[in-house]
């Protein structure tokens, strides 16, 4: 951590930051600085910067891993994903389309293709909508372990699938940041949530 900052009565700023150094060049063989700005307040704010340091081009992915508490994965819809293709992980990663708004039924991992807009987790049985926002990012990753695969996971029990959605602001797929010696990427979301 870098920074610690009382911006308003309602808001804090956090800053962590991560450069090369032998150890990380031992693992990773590229020069680099990674600033992490965590807002908390009404909303939560997040922005990773990434700079190549280096004097080669460096090839990067990212994600924020939103995981949102929910009344239920089987009654939840996630919308500002319909109509765009996406990559099923659980299907062999076949390239599929979305139709309509998103209901989870079963074990559900996908990378969403071009996509700049709001999602939106519409939870009834909680009463709210959780809206994330993102900024240069163009695929969204929605991951559920489902029942089977929760069983297996020692580190969530057997039924808390249940309670839990993840919706990822990422470069990930075909989505991939290329960086020039001296070049930065910003990749920003923000999550609020208001009451249906």
């Amino acid at each position: 951590m870098i920074s610690t900052e009382t911006v308003s009565d309602e808001e804090t700023e956090i800053v962590f930051e991560l450069s090369d150094s032998r150890e990380t060049l031992k693992l990773w063989e590229h020069e680099f600085d990674l600033r992490l700005a965590v807002m908390v307040g009404n909303t939560l704010s997040l922005e990773l910067v990434t700079t190549n340091n280096g004097d080669e081009p460096l090839s990067i992915t990212s994600s924020f891993n939103g995981y949102s508490r929910i009344s239920d994965i089987g009654t939840i819809r996630i919308k500002g994903l319909g109509g765009l293709d996406y990559i099923d992980k659980v299907a062999n990663y076949g390239k599929k389309r979305q139709t309509g708004e998103l209901s989870i039924r079963g074990e559900t991992d996908r990378i969403y293709l071009n996509t700049s807009g709001d999602c939106v987790i519409e939870d009834e049985g909680l009463g709210r909508a959780i809206i994330i926002s993102k900024t240069g990012s163009e695929s969204t990753v929605v991951w559920s372990p489902w029942r089977e695969k929760a069983a297996g996971m020692s580190d969530l029990p057997d039924d808390g699938y249940l309670n839990f959605v993840c919706v990822e602001t990422a470069n990930a797929g075909a989505d991939i940041i290329n960086l020039a010696p001296g070049e930065e990427h910003r990749l920003g979301t923000i999550i609020q949530v208001n009451r249906l």
